[in-house]
């Protein structure tokens, strides 16, 4: 009898990808753990040169951010993903929209970025290991 949390993790790399990018617009840390490698020396990069070495320094980022923002959105509007055995790759773009409510005005703020990364699979459950974001062109050419 297999086990309810393996039951309901996903079968493949490009849905386990959808959903951190899921949990991370419902602000849903714990879900991002689950599908995050916690390796001390998981590399993530980001915006403005920021650079994270292992889980915790990314999720103590991601509680900050969780926190200045009212409401997240984070649609998809490319991905492409490549898979080999037990390593899959992906090259994705995405609109990072944020929502920041300052004297009873919501403010909208649309970063439209490309994001790499590799996800392994481990012990059947996919994690996603390393990743790079970078901001891309927006509509009207600015970045």
């Amino acid at each position: 009898m297999a086990a309810p949390a393996c039951a309901e993790d996903p079968r493949d790399p490009e849905t386990t990808l959808r959903l951190l990018v899921r949990a991370n617009a419902e602000r849903d840390l714990a879900t991002m753990s689950k599908y995050m490698a916690h390796d001390a020396d998981a590399i993530g990069y980001t915006l403005d040169g920021r650079k994270y070495l292992g889980w915790d320094a990314l999720a103590d980022e991601m509680r900050s951010e969780f926190e200045s923002v009212t409401k997240l959105e984070i649609p998809i509007t490319d991905l492409r993903m490549w898979t080999r055995g037990d390593v899959a790759w992906f090259a994705m773009e995405l609109e990072y929209i944020r929502y920041v409510t300052e004297r009873q005005m919501t403010q909208r703020i649309a970063l439209p970025l490309r994001e790499t990364g590799v996800l392994e699979r481990r012990d059947g459950r996919w994690v996603l290991v390393s990743w790079h974001e970078s901001a891309r062109p927006r509509e009207d050419g600015m970045i």
